[in-house]
């Protein structure tokens, strides 16, 4: 392993005089510490949409539950009532009650094509009104990461960080030699023939 050049000491030690002597600027971490009360406002507001919006939801159902209800009453009795009809011989009263029927399954029947069109709009609607995901882990992450941002790092830590880069930046310099240093080497070396003289 080669000894560092006095180049990349140089710079190494620019680079920590830098760190060491620069400080976050108040504007910065006042921002970040700003961010972070804000992520944790949202994940408050969106805790509170989304409970409004399961009431909402649940208030439709139960609408659509009592519209149902009604309808099937409405058939219990009709047919209940074509069988008094019936029983009582009121054969005028049955014919009427019959061409009624019929008015009454056709409108039935424009009423279950309505209901098959309204079932698409609402699967449609479903997808618009489906809850939110929920964001609280990665509101959670963001608030905790705005935070991080809105400390003042210590001298140790900038120290710490330059020294990372150091030996990162070093490590890849090493790397870059042996490749270079293997490709030299597996290249074919071109003989130069001498010229001949005639």
């Amino acid at each position: 392993m080669k000894p560092c050049t006095a180049t990349s000491l140089v710079i190494a030690g620019a680079a920590m005089l830098m760190l060491g002597g620069c400080a976050t600027p108040q504007a910065a971490l006042d921002q970040a510490n700003n961010g972070a009360a804000l992520t944790a406002a949202l994940q408050i507001e969106l805790r509170a949409f989304r409970a409004v919006q399961a009431n909402v939801g649940r208030g439709r159902i139960d609408s659509i539950r009592r519209q149902n209800l009604s309808l099937a009453t409405y058939d219990a009795d009709a047919a209940f009532e074509e069988r008094v009809q019936r029983v009582a011989g009121r054969e005028d009263q049955l014919r009427l009650y019959a061409a009624l029927t019929t008015l009454a399954d056709s409108r039935a029947k424009d009423e279950a094509d309505l209901q098959t069109k309204m079932a698409e709009y609402d699967t449609a609607f479903a997808k618009l009104l489906a809850p939110l995901p929920d964001p609280g882990g990665k509101l959670a992450a963001t608030q905790q990461t705005l935070g991080a941002l809105g400390e003042q790092l210590t001298f140790q830590d900038r120290l710490k960080m330059a020294a990372d880069f150091a030996t990162v930046i070093k490590v890849a310099i090493d790397e870059n030699r042996k490749k270079i240093t293997a490709a030299q080497a597996a290249a074919p070396v071109a003989q130069v023939q001498p010229a001949s003289t005639k």
